[in-house]
């Protein structure tokens, strides 16, 4: 890299207060540099922040997460499938009984031992009507009542209905730990290799080795992951030597960082997706012709340049592009002439909305600010309210007519089970047709994986054409971290480094 051009005095003869007034709790001391301590900074947590594997409140909780609970099965950083606490998974013939084995002797973070009642116990928490988890609409063919426990380590399934992804459904999404039987919440217990020494939501969380990891010892022995109020604090404290990893920087700050001599940067392609999402049963979203035209007003190329600094790839308000089953060939044409035309038909030529956004991301208030310029050009007016990162979850983004979504690039199938498929519990947009139902549940028990690309291909046709989701691009992710972090991946997720697991990162 270029030698650093940056005033260091702006940042290492900066007060301590100065640099602590970032922090989103100045009076929380730092986390001192050493050989086997890796600091994190993150923006968006609140007080609202929960570690628990089955809501995911808050992007330093998430990543607490993903370090101290275990899946069965995940989907890596290079997009391929991994048996994680599963040690094999097998089905009858019909698809509609499955067995899982889990690995022997994993250890949760309490010294229990992993078991088949753990699983069961999970699930149903997470099936629970009265609470359901993140990953509720996902299991939705699993039966609560109608799994069995055949032996210490192996759990018998019996679906409502055949379902082929068994194996990737399981255990990836929003289903981020394995908790043990009679789990009530509170202290995080998992079976990672670490486990909670501290937290103080909104905040900052520590973690620490655990000892009787199943797996590899961790070069690391302890975490803490800070957060801040905004990304500039976050870079500062990053190139200033107070923390060694930021994830998902804003890519305007990359020549800042490009000047900095220790610093190094990791750029992933990505399938994350922030979609725009429309309510389809309500207001004037619920004509397909005003979605339709919403669509048909943006310049994806312009919000690819100036939102996101061509950092990212052009789609057509469909995810999962590197599933097998990805229609490539539905491709939405910048048409504003149309969009007007639309909007005349449905009585919206004066069409005026307002979003809610809490920019979390990096290029997502920018996007939302490219699109709301272009719709301005066809007499539509999009009025954007800003909210605080840590409103991202609230109840208020989740019900409003014209919000925001926050997803990784997941499988396809998976993906429609989270967020706008039929039995999802994160579906903003409220989608739900009919014809999207029965192929949804066809695909669900097609075990011919051509016939069943065929139907994700007649799926992915009706959101091209009907659905509500607006999302012109996949970011790539920019993860920034000193140089002497070592073992630091791409993420084809968009997940961050945390994908990878931060108990296998080391420092120098």
């Amino acid at each position: 890299m270029q030698s650093s051009n940056i005033n260091r005095r702006q940042f290492l003869s900066a007060s301590s207060t100065l640099l602590l007034s970032g922090l989103a709790s100045p009076h929380l001391a730092w986390a001192g540099s050493s050989a086997d301590t890796l600091r994190i900074g993150f923006v968006g947590g609140g007080a609202n922040d929960a570690i628990d594997p089955h809501a995911m409140i808050g992007p330093s909780a998430t990543a607490a997460i993903q370090t101290i609970f275990q899946q069965v099965t995940q989907i890596g950083p290079d997009f391929k499938l991994r048996n994680v606490l599963a040690e094999e998974i097998t089905s009858n013939a019909k698809l509609d009984q499955w067995d899982v084995r889990l690995k022997k002797g994993v250890e949760f973070h309490n010294g229990k031992t992993l078991g088949a009642r753990d699983l069961i116990f999970t699930l149903r928490r997470i099936l629970d009507p009265k609470s359901p988890g993140y990953a509720a609409g996902q299991l939705a063919f699993i039966d609560p009542s109608a799994m069995t426990e055949l032996d210490d380590h192996t759990v018998r399934f019996k679906l409502k209905l055949p379902y082929s992804l068994f194996a990737t459904t399981i255990g990836d999404g929003g289903i981020l730990g394995i908790v043990p039987e009679g789990y009530t919440g509170g202290t995080p217990i998992g079976t990672g290799m670490f486990k909670l020494k501290s937290f103080a939501p909104g905040q900052q969380i520590v973690l620490e080795r655990f000892a009787n990891y199943a797996g590899a010892k961790a070069p690391l022995s302890e975490i803490v992951l800070l957060n801040f109020n905004d990304h500039f604090a976050r870079i500062n404290a990053l190139i200033s030597g107070q923390i060694d990893v930021a994830q998902q920087v804003p890519v305007t700050m990359l020549k800042m960082l490009g000047k900095a001599p220790d610093i190094a940067t990791q750029t992933s392609h990505t399938g994350l997706f922030n979609p725009f999402s429309m309510r389809t049963d309500t207001g004037p979203f619920k004509d397909v012709r005003v979605r339709q035209a919403m669509r048909l007003l943006v310049d994806r190329e312009q919000v690819r340049k100036q939102a996101f600094l061509g950092n990212a790839t052009i789609c057509h308000d469909l995810y999962s592009p590197f599933d097998s089953a990805y229609d490539k060939s539905l491709v939405r044409q910048h048409d504003p002439a149309q969009a007007k035309a639309l909007l005349r038909q449905a009585g919206q030529s004066d069409l005026r909305v307002q979003l809610l956004i809490a920019p979390v991301r990096y290029g997502m208030l920018e996007a939302a600010q490219v699109i709301a310029n272009q719709a301005r050009a066809i007499g539509v007016t999009i009025d954007i309210k800003k909210l605080e990162p840590s409103a991202a979850r609230s109840s208020d983004v989740q019900n409003a007519p014209f919000t925001f979504g926050l997803f990784p690039g997941l499988t396809y199938l998976t993906m429609a089970s989270i967020s706008d498929g039929p039995y999802s519990t994160l579906n903003t947009s409220r989608f739900n047709t009919p014809e999207f139902t029965t192929l949804y549940n066809q695909s669900r028990g097609e075990g011919d994986a051509a016939k069943r690309a065929d139907l994700f291909k007649q799926m992915q046709r009706i959101q091209f054409d009907q659905g509500g989701y607006l999302f012109p691009v996949f970011p790539d992710t920019v993860d920034a971290f000193h140089k002497r972090v070592k073992g630091v991946t791409p993420d084809a997720t968009g997940t961050g480094i945390g994908r990878a697991e931060y108990g296998k990162l080391s420092l120098a």
